[in-house]
Protein backbone atom coordinates (compact mmCIF):
# COMPACT_ATOMS: atom_id res chain seq x y z
CA UNK A 1 0.00 0.00 0.00
CA UNK A 2 1.42 3.18 -0.94
CA UNK A 3 2.40 5.82 1.46
CA UNK A 4 1.86 8.63 -0.72
CA UNK A 5 -1.07 9.11 -3.73
CA UNK A 6 0.65 10.25 -6.89
CA UNK A 7 -0.18 13.47 -8.18
CA UNK A 8 0.49 12.97 -11.35
CA UNK A 9 -2.30 10.15 -13.19
CA UNK A 10 -1.57 7.08 -14.85
CA UNK A 11 -2.41 8.75 -18.32
CA UNK A 12 0.74 11.97 -17.69
CA UNK A 13 3.37 8.93 -17.15
CA UNK A 14 1.75 7.24 -20.37
CA UNK A 15 2.05 10.09 -22.56
CA UNK A 16 5.56 10.60 -21.24
CA UNK A 17 6.88 7.31 -22.51
CA UNK A 18 4.82 7.61 -25.47
CA UNK A 19 3.08 4.48 -24.63
CA UNK A 20 -0.59 3.64 -25.50
CA UNK A 21 -0.57 0.09 -23.78
CA UNK A 22 -3.85 -0.94 -22.58
CA UNK A 23 -2.65 -4.01 -20.91
CA UNK A 24 -3.25 -4.18 -17.23
CA UNK A 25 -0.18 -5.82 -16.03
CA UNK A 26 1.83 -2.78 -17.51
CA UNK A 27 -0.48 -0.32 -15.50
CA UNK A 28 -0.19 -2.17 -13.07
CA UNK A 29 3.65 -1.72 -13.65
CA UNK A 30 3.38 2.03 -14.28
CA UNK A 31 1.21 2.61 -11.45
CA UNK A 32 3.90 0.96 -9.06
CA UNK A 33 6.34 3.12 -10.77
CA UNK A 34 4.30 6.47 -10.24
CA UNK A 35 3.87 5.88 -6.18
CA UNK A 36 7.85 4.36 -5.89
CA UNK A 37 8.65 7.85 -7.58
CA UNK A 38 6.03 9.85 -5.74
CA UNK A 39 7.60 8.21 -2.36
CA UNK A 40 10.97 8.87 -3.38
CA UNK A 41 10.44 13.00 -4.16
CA UNK A 42 8.52 13.59 -0.99
CA UNK A 43 10.83 11.91 0.70
CA UNK A 44 13.43 13.63 0.02
CA UNK A 45 11.13 16.85 0.08
CA UNK A 46 9.93 16.21 3.48
CA UNK A 47 6.95 17.08 2.22
CA UNK A 48 3.84 15.76 1.44
CA UNK A 49 1.29 17.19 -1.19
CA UNK A 50 -1.65 14.93 -1.17
CA UNK A 51 -4.66 16.50 -0.55
CA UNK A 52 -7.03 16.27 2.68
CA UNK A 53 -4.02 13.40 4.28
CA UNK A 54 -5.26 12.87 7.14
CA UNK A 55 -1.33 13.85 9.75
CA UNK A 56 -0.54 13.39 13.41
CA UNK A 57 1.68 15.58 14.92
CA UNK A 58 3.32 13.71 17.92
CA UNK A 59 5.17 16.24 20.08
CA UNK A 60 6.40 17.03 23.83
CA UNK A 61 5.09 19.93 25.37
CA UNK A 62 7.48 23.03 26.61
CA UNK A 63 5.16 25.00 28.25
CA UNK A 64 4.49 27.19 25.17
CA UNK A 65 0.84 28.03 23.44
CA UNK A 66 1.77 27.18 20.12
CA UNK A 67 3.31 24.07 17.78
CA UNK A 68 4.85 24.33 14.79
CA UNK A 69 2.73 21.74 12.09
CA UNK A 70 4.82 19.75 10.21
CA UNK A 71 2.12 19.92 7.63
CA UNK A 72 -0.44 22.46 6.56
CA UNK A 73 -3.22 22.39 8.21
CA UNK A 74 -7.14 22.82 6.72
CA UNK A 75 -9.05 21.37 9.90
CA UNK A 76 -7.79 19.73 13.43
CA UNK A 77 -9.87 16.54 13.67
CA UNK A 78 -8.48 15.84 17.33
CA UNK A 79 -5.90 16.39 20.40
CA UNK A 80 -4.98 14.12 22.46
CA UNK A 81 -2.05 14.54 25.38
CA UNK A 82 -0.23 12.14 27.93
CA UNK A 83 0.33 13.08 30.97
CA UNK A 84 3.55 11.82 33.28
CA UNK A 85 1.68 8.76 34.38
CA UNK A 86 0.65 8.00 30.82
CA UNK A 87 -2.53 8.54 31.29
CA UNK A 88 -4.45 9.70 27.93
CA UNK A 89 -6.77 13.09 28.33
CA UNK A 90 -8.92 14.16 25.73
CA UNK A 91 -7.81 17.77 24.71
CA UNK A 92 -10.50 20.46 23.53
CA UNK A 93 -10.02 21.15 19.53
CA UNK A 94 -12.27 24.36 19.77
CA UNK A 95 -9.05 26.37 22.19
CA UNK A 96 -6.68 25.00 19.62
CA UNK A 97 -7.08 27.97 16.81
CA UNK A 98 -4.43 28.01 13.11
CA UNK A 99 -2.88 30.99 12.31
CA UNK A 100 0.17 31.12 10.03
CA UNK A 101 -2.01 29.43 6.82
CA UNK A 102 -2.45 26.56 8.90
CA UNK A 103 1.14 25.87 9.71
CA UNK A 104 1.09 27.02 13.27
CA UNK A 105 -1.50 25.86 16.27
CA UNK A 106 -2.31 28.38 18.90
CA UNK A 107 -3.67 26.62 22.30
CA UNK A 108 -5.69 29.88 23.35
CA UNK A 109 -7.05 28.55 26.69
CA UNK A 110 -3.78 27.00 28.19
CA UNK A 111 -0.11 25.78 27.41
CA UNK A 112 1.25 22.42 25.73
CA UNK A 113 2.46 21.39 28.80
CA UNK A 114 6.12 20.28 29.43
CA UNK A 115 6.34 16.54 29.95
CA UNK A 116 3.52 15.64 28.00
CA UNK A 117 3.17 14.34 25.28
CA UNK A 118 0.97 15.73 22.91
CA UNK A 119 -1.20 14.06 19.21
CA UNK A 120 -2.53 16.23 16.80
CA UNK A 121 -4.53 14.74 14.56
CA UNK A 122 -5.62 17.28 11.53
CA UNK A 123 -5.93 17.14 7.72
CA UNK A 124 -4.20 19.01 4.72
CA UNK A 125 -5.91 21.36 2.73
CA UNK A 126 -8.34 19.98 -0.11
CA UNK A 127 -6.45 22.55 -2.14
CA UNK A 128 -3.13 21.32 -1.72
CA UNK A 129 -1.80 20.61 -4.93
CA UNK A 130 2.09 19.37 -5.70
CA UNK A 131 3.71 22.10 -7.95
CA UNK A 132 4.31 21.65 -11.69
CA UNK A 133 8.33 21.40 -11.44
CA UNK A 134 7.34 18.84 -8.64
CA UNK A 135 5.38 16.80 -10.74
CA UNK A 136 7.62 16.73 -13.51
CA UNK A 137 9.89 15.26 -11.50
CA UNK A 138 7.76 12.41 -10.54
CA UNK A 139 7.26 11.41 -13.97
CA UNK A 140 10.79 11.36 -15.08
CA UNK A 141 11.75 9.73 -12.12
CA UNK A 142 8.99 6.92 -12.68
CA UNK A 143 9.92 6.40 -16.25
CA UNK A 144 13.53 5.64 -15.00
CA UNK A 145 11.97 3.72 -12.64
CA UNK A 146 9.99 1.35 -15.58
CA UNK A 147 12.85 1.28 -18.15
CA UNK A 148 15.12 -0.01 -15.42
CA UNK A 149 12.42 -2.64 -14.31
CA UNK A 150 12.91 -5.85 -15.94
CA UNK A 151 10.25 -5.27 -18.43
CA UNK A 152 12.27 -2.24 -19.21
CA UNK A 153 15.18 -5.20 -19.74
CA UNK A 154 17.29 -3.22 -16.59
CA UNK A 155 17.00 -4.30 -12.99
CA UNK A 156 14.87 -1.82 -10.60
CA UNK A 157 16.58 0.93 -8.95
CA UNK A 158 20.03 -0.17 -9.51
CA UNK A 159 22.82 0.71 -11.10
CA UNK A 160 26.60 -1.08 -12.10
CA UNK A 161 29.95 0.79 -12.66
CA UNK A 162 32.17 -1.02 -15.45
CA UNK A 163 35.77 -0.49 -15.05
CA UNK A 164 38.19 -1.18 -18.50
CA UNK A 165 40.00 -4.10 -17.03
CA UNK A 166 37.49 -6.44 -16.84
CA UNK A 167 33.91 -7.31 -17.96
CA UNK A 168 32.42 -7.29 -14.32
CA UNK A 169 30.98 -4.82 -12.07
CA UNK A 170 33.07 -3.11 -9.92
CA UNK A 171 30.56 -1.23 -7.69
CA UNK A 172 26.76 -1.88 -7.60
CA UNK A 173 24.67 1.30 -5.98
CA UNK A 174 20.96 2.42 -5.39
CA UNK A 175 19.96 5.36 -7.75
CA UNK A 176 19.29 8.73 -5.92
CA UNK A 177 17.99 11.31 -7.44
CA UNK A 178 19.93 13.24 -10.18
CA UNK A 179 21.98 16.49 -9.75
CA UNK A 180 19.32 17.82 -11.57
CA UNK A 181 16.43 16.87 -10.04
CA UNK A 182 17.72 17.33 -6.91
CA UNK A 183 18.27 21.51 -7.73
CA UNK A 184 14.99 21.60 -9.59
CA UNK A 185 13.58 20.60 -5.86
CA UNK A 186 15.91 22.88 -4.04
CA UNK A 187 12.99 25.68 -3.54
CA UNK A 188 10.13 23.25 -2.43
CA UNK A 189 12.04 21.19 0.43
CA UNK A 190 11.75 21.33 3.88
CA UNK A 191 14.54 22.33 6.27
CA UNK A 192 14.76 20.55 9.25
CA UNK A 193 14.56 23.11 12.35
Amino acid sequence: MPTYTPPVPLPDLQRYLKDTSTDPSLLVLLQFALETATERVYTYLGRDYTPSAVKTDIFWGTDTDYHYLRYPCGAITSWTYYDRGGTANIGNISDLHLFETGMVVVNTNDLFRSHYEHRITYTQPALTAAPEEVKQVIIELAAQIFEESKHGAGALGIATDWSRDSAASDRVRYLDLSDRHRTQLTAYRRVPI
